[in-house]
């Protein structure tokens, strides 16, 4: 499927239950059950800034959100997900690229993550650098890596998103 096929728009609370199967599909390697219960509390953040990802089906095939601290150009990504029968499908990549234009357009110059092992190669593939790693930070046997898009987005125009 191209991604001509599928469409970014923002998150609905009719969403929900279909954010929580992208969690579960995602069970045990890239997310532990605990989490499930956090996840489900950031869906339901009256604040929270969520894309979904949609195929013209409309099938919800990815989500994830994003935060800016007023103020301070620093931005951040959070809780981002793709249905497991799509990985290694363009999906993440036009769902971080959706997330990181938003940021921009927010006022963001720096945008950090913190994320697995499992997921850590996909965001350097993409200009992410590592800051810091704690091990079973998540959960045991789930890293957690913080990674710092470094460049600023006035600068970044490489990646062809902006």
């Amino acid at each position: 499927m191209s991604q001509d096929e599928y469409r970014v728009r923002p998150y609905a609370p009719s969403d929900r239950a279909a954010c929580l199967a992208l969690f579960d599909s995602n069970l045990p390697e890239f997310f532990a059950a605990h989490e499930r219960d956090d996840f489900a509390r950031f869906l339901d953040e009256p604040g929270a800034t969520i894309l979904v990802l949609e195929t013209t089906g409309p099938e919800l095939i990815a989500c994830g959100g994003y935060y800016i601290r007023d103020g301070s150009g620093k931005g951040g990504l959070a809780w981002g997900m793709v249905a497991r029968g799509w990985h290694r499908r363009g999906v993440g990549r036009t769902l971080l690229h959706a997330r990181l234009r938003a940021l921009q357009t927010a006022g963001a110059d720096v945008v950090t993550v913190r994320t697995s092992q499992h997921s850590r190669g996909f965001f350097e593939r993409e200009g992410f650098e590592e800051v810091r790693v704690v091990r079973d930070g998540f959960a045991p046997g789930i890293d957690m890596i913080e990674l710092r898009l470094q460049t600023t987005f006035r600068n970044h125009d490489a990646f062809g998103m902006f």
